[in-house]
C-alpha cells in the first residue's frame, strides 16, 4: 500500500484480500473507542512483520455486513477505520467491561472495491452455515454474479492463508509471551 508503514494506516482505504491488520483501536459504530494493548499489539507486529505487511489504525465494529462497495466506501468516509469487522467489537467490549487486555488480529476477505450479491447473503444463515437450496436458486436465477462469487472464493483462500502463516509463526500464545 502506498504511504503505509509499520503500524500506519494506509493513506487509501484500498486494501488487498490477505492484507495482515493488527489494530490499534475497535470502534463500535456508537463512536466508542476501545484501544487494544499496545505492549502485546507491538510484539505480535514486531513477530508478523518480517513476514507480511502489518497495518495499523483502527476497525470499526458493525453488527450486519457491508454487502456494497458504497456502503463500505461510506462508512470508511465517515470513520476513518481502515477495515470493518463484524466480531472484534464484541469482544473488545467484553474485555474493556471486564478490564481484560486484548488484541485484534484481523485479515481483509472481502476487500472495499467487491461488493456481495444480496441472494448470496440471504443463503448464509446465522451460525454461518450455507442454506444449499438459496445458494442453488440464486446462482440459478443470478448466473452473471457466478465471476463474482469465485472472486469473492479467491479472496477468501488468500485471507485464510494469511491466517494460518499467522497462527504458525505466532504460536497458541498468540505473542502473548
Amino acid at each position: 500500500l502506498e504511504g503505509a508503514a509499520k503500524g500506519d494506516a494506509p493513506t487509501r482505504c484500498a486494501l488487498v484480500p490477505g492484507t495482515l491488520i493488527v489494530p490499534k483501536a475497535i470502534v463500535e459504530i456508537s463512536g466508542l473507542r476501545m484501544p487494544t494493548d499496545a505492549g502485546w499489539r507491538a510484539r505480535i507486529a514486531d513477530t508478523l512483520s518480517g513476514h507480511y505487511p502489518v497495518i495499523g489504525g483502527d476497525i470499526i465494529g458493525v453488527n450486519e455486513a457491508l454487502t456494497t462497495t458504497s456502503a463500505k466506501a461510506k462508512l470508511h468516509a465517515d470513520s476513518g477505520a481502515v477495515a470493518v469487522d463484524m466480531e472484534s467489537h464484541r469482544v473488545g467490549a467484553l474485555a474493556t467491561w471486564t478490564g481484560i487486555p486484548f488484541v485484534a488480529i484481523r485479515v481483509v476477505s472481502d476487500p472495499a472495491g467487491r461488493g456481495i450479491p444480496p441472494w448470496v447473503m440471504a443463503g448464509v444463515r446465522a451460525d454461518g452455515s450455507v442454506a444449499s437450496a438459496v445458494m442453488i436458486g440464486g446462482a440459478l436465477t443470478h448466473p452473471w454474479d457466478i465471476l463474482s462469487l469465485i472472486g469473492l472464493a479467491g479472496d477468501s483462500g488468500k485471507a485464510l492463508a494469511t491466517l494460518r502463516g499467522v497462527v504458525s509463526l505466532l504460536g497458541p500464545q498468540l505473542g502473548l509471551l
